[in-house]
């Protein structure tokens, strides 16, 4: 089954090839990926005006896996920093997670052209050079450094980009197919240089005028010494011949007839052939014909649309997984503050127990001293005799005698 391990219609990334002060430039791309055979081919989408066009036009860089050399295409973690206006750039929602996608190829890139440029000239617009130079080196380079935000991959399509980066002898390219595009390499585009090249010198041009010079004087010469050609002789005829007057043509109309007459016959042949032809089911052929395309264009647009509904799905759970990030953010900061706040109340509380049990404590500690004082005074006064509740300790007594 095909899919689209980002979005169907791409991902914005930072491209550049690895030659010495190679500049980046801001491109989309789309990695396409099948399973049952295992396919994948890298698109890399650069936008810029060419000659002859008023809108910008997009070519598309094709990276098949059959063309990268392996142990040589990787994805790693980028390990420098970019600048704020390149990370808004190509950073998604959320803490990006900025990777280097490194493409080595065994021979340049092919390049799939808009429709609009299937025919004509690859070159500049005036004003546009510096980009279209930098798609001309893209396309040239054997090397290129993708950086791109981890983030736009899903998480379900992660296990397959990263089976290529561990197997990628058992993965080919997908093929062109039948989509009537023109495709073209790096050296089909005409760079600057060739653009801009300097007219011929003076010496040059000096020898051109001379040696078109001499070829008009050998021609000349040549018709001069040519043979003349023979002129005929007046014939004055006889003395004796009367003269008459030789009587001019008089204008014909049988080319006019004839082309009625022709014009006339070719009407008639086509009447008489003309339901033959048709006999022969030149109408059912076109009806087959047009069922075919229709047909066609029928499975083509299925498999748009199942498509479109792939991508949809995907852009639905990257949304999900979004939203499930930003409610687990937002409840991470709500578990912390009223963690905070819990935190404040558990120490008020604390700090109010302790002052309530110093409180409590002194207060019972008051209280049985009081008891402990009055308990030893009563006892002294038992062990004298003196203390008026004896009589009733005794009166209270149970009167052993009567049981």
């Amino acid at each position: 089954m095909v899919r689209y391990l980002v979005p169907k219609k791409g991902v914005p990334v930072l491209a550049s090839a690895r030659v010495d002060g190679a500049a980046q430039s801001c491109c989309v791309l789309v990695a396409k990926y099948c399973d049952a055979p295992l396919q994948i081919s890298f698109y890399l989408q650069y936008t810029n005006f060419i000659h002859g066009f008023d809108d910008p036009q997009t070519f598309t860089l094709i990276y098949d896996a059959d063309n990268l050399i392996r142990d040589a295409t990787t994805l790693k973690t980028a390990t420098t920093l970019l600048p704020h206006h390149q990370l808004a750039l190509i950073a998604r929602a959320g803490n990006p997670q900025i990777r280097v996608l490194t493409l080595t190829l065994a021979k340049p890139c092919r390049i799939r052209c808009p429709p609009s440029a299937s025919t004509g000239t690859l070159a500049a617009k005036s004003g546009f050079e510096a980009p279209f130079h930098q798609l001309v080196k893209l396309a040239e380079a054997t090397e290129i450094h993708i950086l791109l935000d981890y983030n736009w991959v899903h998480a379900d399509n992660r296990e397959p980009l990263e089976r290529f980066f561990r197997q990628p002898n058992l993965f080919t390219g997908f093929p062109d197919g039948n989509d009537r595009f023109r495709y073209v390499d790096w050296t089909d585009f005409n760079t600057i240089e060739e653009q801009d090249a300097p007219p011929p010198s003076y010496a040059k041009a000096v020898d051109a005028d001379a040696s078109r010079k001499r070829s008009r004087h050998a021609a000349t010469r040549s018709l001069s010494t040519s043979p003349a050609s023979k002129r005929h002789q007046y014939d004055p005829g006889s003395p004796t011949e009367i003269a008459t007057a030789t009587p001019s043509p008089r204008p014909s109309h049988i080319s006019a007839t004839a082309a009625l007459a022709l014009q006339d016959a070719i009407s008639r042949a086509v009447e008489a052939q003309l339901p033959a032809l048709l006999a022969k089911q030149h109408l059912t052929t076109i009806f087959d014909e047009a069922n075919d395309q229709a047909y066609s264009l029928r499975n083509q647009a299925d498999g748009d649309f199942e498509e479109v509904i792939a991508d949809h799905k995907i852009n639905v759970d990257t949304i999900k997984e979004d939203c499930i990030r930003e409610l687990g953010e937002v409840v991470d900061d709500k578990l912390y503050k009223f963690k905070e706040q819990t935190d404040d109340i558990v120490a008020t509380a604390v700090d109010e127990m302790e002052n309530k049990s110093s409180e409590l404590g002194e207060g019972m500690y008051d209280g049985l001293e009081t008891f402990l004082n009055v308990a030893s005074t009563t006892l002294k006064q038992v062990r004298k005799g003196q203390y008026s509740g004896t009589r009733r300790v005794e009166q209270l007594k149970p009167d052993t005698t009567t049981i």
